[in-house]
């Protein structure tokens, strides 16, 4: 039987509150490697990319939150169990509803005017990706396009280093 977004459980965790200035934010896939054992949702996922996209968001960002699947935005010190469930097994509507979830979460603690930095997959993006400028946010996906290889080597080139946000923004 497929889960269904719907029925995905709201955060039991308050989310911080809204910084009345512009900040950067990152954006951070979850990933279908995962630790046996409930534990902190930044250190639950395991696979190399998630973990080196966590370095590039503590980073480079000036909070960091991971799209969850099961959980939308997902704080990473939010202890949570292991669970099996991507966006892949949700329908284009189940999709569009948790992007939804996912863009209240943020208008609730994120300015407009902020820059959003999104690394995650064409299904974890897309209704975000469009959605929130519309909100007033800057969003860039740096690693659009990109191979797990090529993001891998990214990610490794790119963590120390300052983001131009125009080069960083690729759009094609």
């Amino acid at each position: 039987m497929r889960a269904s977004v719907r029925t995905c459980p709201r955060s039991d965790t308050l989310l911080p509150m809204k910084s009345p200035s512009p900040q950067t934010i990152v954006l951070v896939s979850c990933a279908a490697h995962k630790r046996e054992t409930p534990t902190r949702a930044g250190d639950l996922y395991t696979s190399p990319l998630f973990r080196k996209a966590r370095a590039f968001a503590e980073a480079h960002g000036d909070r960091w939150y991971i799209l969850s699947a099961l959980h939308g935005l997902l704080e990473p010190e939010r202890v949570i169990p292991p669970y099996n469930f991507t966006l892949a097994e949700c329908s284009q509507r189940e999709r569009e509803q948790w992007a939804a979830r996912v863009r209240d979460d943020l208008h609730r603690i994120v300015s407009p005017g902020s820059r959003i930095i999104i690394l995650a997959g064409a299904l974890y993006r897309a209704h975000l990706e469009r959605d929130l400028p519309r909100s007033g946010y800057v969003v860039e996906v740096p690693m659009r396009g990109l191979g797990i290889g090529q993001q891998l080597r990214f990610l490794t080139a790119t963590k120390a280093l300052p983001l131009n946000r125009q080069s960083s923004d690729n759009r094609s």
